[in-house]
């Protein structure tokens, strides 16, 4: 159904809004996979932070996984802005959005959707949002490679590690953004 969502975070699609202040932190008891992805119908976005599209408010807090997943993987729909974030934010979500995120797993894919503006981002922002973002980025791949693919059917499919997003309008703070991977 359009306007379907799933969230680790607080907020929701279109929510009153209000201030929004916490940490999420994500952790495995065994050893598996973080797949978070957007879904087919419009509108259908997966989240791990607070806020989500539409969302008006500060939003603030660090996201945080603990030991290494053996992979984490973020999808963009084939449902137009259907995308999967790990930060704060969402489609045209407005206001400030602050926190470190920090994600470990051995493998990382981000891979963007064949709908128009479902997008894989790992940062705080997203597509048209505004608002000030704020917050370190490290994203770790301990046994192998981060693979990036951006969409080639739907208009701006990206895929992104930063801040920010396409038609976003706010000051992105230059925080320090890691990247590593130990992978072939």
């Amino acid at each position: 159904a359009d306007n379907a969502f799933a969230q680790v975070g607080h907020g929701g699609l279109s929510s009153a809004g209000g201030d929004i202040i916490g940490d999420i932190n994500v952790r495995q008891v065994e050893p598996g996979s973080l797949m978070i992805s957007g879904g087919s119908a419009v509108n259908t976005q997966a989240l791990l932070g607070h806020g989500g599209n539409n969302y008006s408010g500060i939003m603030n807090g660090n996201v945080v996984t603990g030991s290494p997943f053996t992979q984490v993987i973020l999808n963009g729909g084939s449902g137009n802005t259907s995308g999967a974030r790990v930060g704060h934010g969402g489609l045209n979500a407005s206001g400030p959005k602050t926190g470190d995120i920090a994600l470990k797993a051995n493998v990382v894919l981000l891979g963007a959707g064949d709908g128009e503006a479902s997008t894989a981002s790992i940062g705080h922002g997203g597509t048209n949002g505004d608002g000030d973002a704020d917050g370190s980025i490290s994203v770790m791949a301990t046994a192998g490679n981060i693979e990036m693919v951006a969409g080639d059917v739907g208009q701006a499919a990206a895929v992104q590690i930063g801040h920010g997003g396409g038609g976003y309008s706010g000051s992105v703070v230059s925080d320090d953004i890691t990247v590593s991977a130990s992978g072939n």
